[in-house]
């Protein structure tokens, strides 16, 4: 059965994607977006397209959408001590009237894309669902709130619900102008500019990082099947990778010198942070997992032809000038 299937944050780098799917399948698609982070280049034509912030969303927009995917999002574990406000304003203020717009719309089924930076830094990986939530820094604070909001009114019965934490994605149309969130992204923005890759700590620190087209179907899924509802998802590679051999291999796949240079650790980062996605495989099928270096290429060949604007690295600085205090306001 073809659904009003409405995809917050559907101009960005996962929510295009799962945009594309949806409508391949035949399901009519709202793209809500304000374009902050996503660019109008990523909307589908076939897409009803709202340029909308979802802190100040009404509930017209999604009368007669049957499931909600909730993807917009300011992200970033680091960035997020220095500017707590903008967090709390575009993830919980945010997630609390997409809610409120929901039950009033008569939605019938809201799915959330968590992060496992809700896990924190204070337990060994990889994380399971059945540990105990223990956010470190404001951005993942602001993702448990809203995965707590969306459980306190889905069980009162007013919507069906699901919650996917995801797990370090990368590929085509993620965001190569930010320096600040999407390790990858910086990574790739940075040798294209010819500049030297950023590492904080000594590049020992691994993540499991994983291809979009893996999670797209099973992230579509728990939208659409009747029957998984009420879960709460790892979602993702749970192979880890240590930075600096992800910055050697772009290096190497691109033909470049390696330059790298190293600052101190961040406060707050986690050494190690992956997942297990078991639980996830158990309930939605096995998925396919794309080769590290194969899923590099490919988002590689695309960064090369992109056009979009590669960002400011002198903007790095901000980030180093502010020094091992997460709060800078301190310093006033």
């Amino acid at each position: 059965m073809k659904k009003t299937i409405a995809v917050t944050g559907g101009a960005g780098f996962i929510g295009s994607h799962l945009a594309k799917i949806l409508l391949a399948e035949g399901h009519k698609v709202l793209v809500v977006d304000n374009l902050s982070t996503g660019s109008i280049e990523n909307l589908h034509s076939g897409a009803v397209f709202y340029n909308e912030s979802i802190e100040n969303m009404k509930s017209k927009v999604l009368e007669g959408v049957d499931v909600v995917f909730h993807l917009a999002s300011i992200s970033g574990e680091a960035i997020s001590f220095h500017s707590p406000e903008i967090c709390f304003m575009r993830n919980i203020q945010a997630g609390y009237n997409l809610i409120k717009c929901c039950i009033e719309a008569k939605v019938k089924r809201v799915v959330f894309t968590s992060s496992m930076a809700i896990y924190g830094n204070r337990q060994s990986a990889p994380f399971s669902e059945n540990m105990a939530c223990n956010p470190t820094d404001p951005y993942g604070v602001s993702k448990q709130s809203i995965e707590y909001l969306i459980q306190c009114y889905g069980n009162l019965g007013l919507f069906e619900w699901n919650i996917l934490r995801l797990n370090s994605v990368y590929g085509a149309n993620m965001n190569l102008n930010d320096p600040y969130r999407g390790v990858i992204g910086i990574f790739i923005s940075q040798v294209l500019q010819k500049k030297p890759i950023s590492i904080y700590g000594d590049g020992t620190q691994t993540r499991a990082f994983t291809f979009v087209s893996d999670i797209i179907p099973n992230l579509a899924k728990t939208g659409l099947e009747e029957h998984i509802n009420g879960e709460i998802l790892n979602l993702g590679s749970g192979k880890p990778i240590s930075l600096l051999t992800v910055a050697k291999t772009i290096f190497r796949i691109l033909g470049e010198p390696e330059n790298i240079s190293f600052y101190l650790k961040r406060l707050g980062e986690a050494k190690d942070a992956f997942t297990t996605s078991q639980r996830a495989k158990d309930i939605l099928g096995d998925f396919i997992e794309t080769d590290f270096e194969i899923g590099l290429k490919s988002t590689l060949e695309w960064a090369k032809k992109v056009k979009k604007p590669l960002f400011n690295s002198d903007l790095v600085n901000l980030d180093l000038d502010l020094g091992q205090s997460p709060i800078p306001w301190l310093k006033k």
